[in-house]
């Protein structure tokens, strides 16, 4: 196998007391030939000092500078690919860790496999307790070793478990920068390149993402606005052309489920509407099903044995 250059896109934002962690991790990597391009997207902490002082230290790492926060992480990873000298992009945001392997392991799926454009990894998830409990009690590990549009659907690709080749990038373009999908547009980008491109997954962790503790994300007001956002994802992927129609209503049956499942855990609001919608495409997710089995219990006692379920599950 050859020494390939491997282009890591890092976007950072205030993230002055983390980012030396994932630096880390990159310098660790058995895989030496690497840059490393953060984009500091207008903090107002010393991030950018960091990386600076870390960049004088190695010049394998570079400092991208926005002039303002854009608060899109898309624009700042449009910036790092766009400067990226790499024959493959790999993508570790600024809270995020690799092990030392990833890399190296990842390009060995690029030469075992030459039309491959994107291996992914199995990742693990770390930080504030309380979330990493709930984060893992809701996942998944999809062990076929070839990755398809539907389990990307399913939310079974994760940003910083990613790496492409730069004739994706150069062929199908870079993320979406808007405000309508500020966290959905990496989620858009994989089905895009996974509708379009071989994708290849290793069944193993060797990436860490970093939970943080519950801020605005789950309160009624960030569950409307990931509403939306999701729709906005829904209607753009559809609109993209990457789906067949059979794709589009079990993506459309994730959607509502998803409503559903948000409504009844977190919002304690009515649920079963957006839930019988998922059910009436015919390509429900299994947890739709069951959900909907239960459906006729009160509220309450369906969020007991939905979590009860759930613990079986991982037992």
């Amino acid at each position: 196998m050859s020494n390939p250059l491997v282009s890591i896109i890092t976007p950072a934002y205030n993230a002055a007391s983390i980012i030396g962690e994932a630096i880390t991790s990159v310098q660790a990597q058995t895989h030496r030939n690497w840059e490393m391009i953060i984009v500091d997207d207008g903090s107002t902490d010393g991030t950018a000092e960091i990386v600076c002082s870390a960049a004088r230290m190695d010049p394998r790492i570079r400092l991208v500078r926005l002039r303002q926060n854009s608060r899109l992480a898309a624009a700042a990873r449009n910036a790092a690919m766009r400067r990226a000298r790499g024959e493959y992009f790999a993508f570790l945001d600024a809270d995020d860790l690799w092990l030392p392997t990833k890399l190296l392991e990842q390009l060995r799926v690029f030469h075992a496999h030459p039309s491959a454009g994107v291996v992914c990894t199995w990742y693990d998830v770390f930080g504030d307790e309380e979330r990493t409990r709930l984060w893992k009690a809701m996942m998944w590990r999809f062990e076929d070793p070839r990755v398809t549009v539907g389990q990307v659907m399913q939310q079974s690709l994760t940003t910083p478990t990613v790496m492409i080749r730069r004739r994706c990038f150069d062929e199908a373009g870079g993320f979406i920068a808007s405000h309508r999908l500020a966290t959905g547009e990496d989620s858009e980008y994989w089905i895009r390149l996974v509708a379009k491109y071989e994708t290849h997954r290793i069944c193993k962790v060797l990436t860490r993402v970093r939970v943080h503790a519950q801020g605005g994300s789950l309160s009624s007001t960030g569950l409307e606005q990931k509403r939306g956002r999701d729709r906005e994802l829904l209607r753009r992927v559809i609109a993209g052309g990457a789906l067949s129609p059979r794709q589009q209503r079990a993506y459309t049956a994730i959607f509502y489920y998803n409503s559903a499942r948000d409504s009844l855990f977190h919002l304690q609001r009515p649920f079963r509407r957006d839930l019988y919608r998922s059910v009436a495409t015919l390509h429900a997710p299994p947890k739709a099903i069951v959900m909907a089995a239960l459906s006729f219990l009160p509220a309450p006692v369906l969020r007991g044995v939905l979590k009860a379920l759930l613990r079986l599950k991982q037992a």
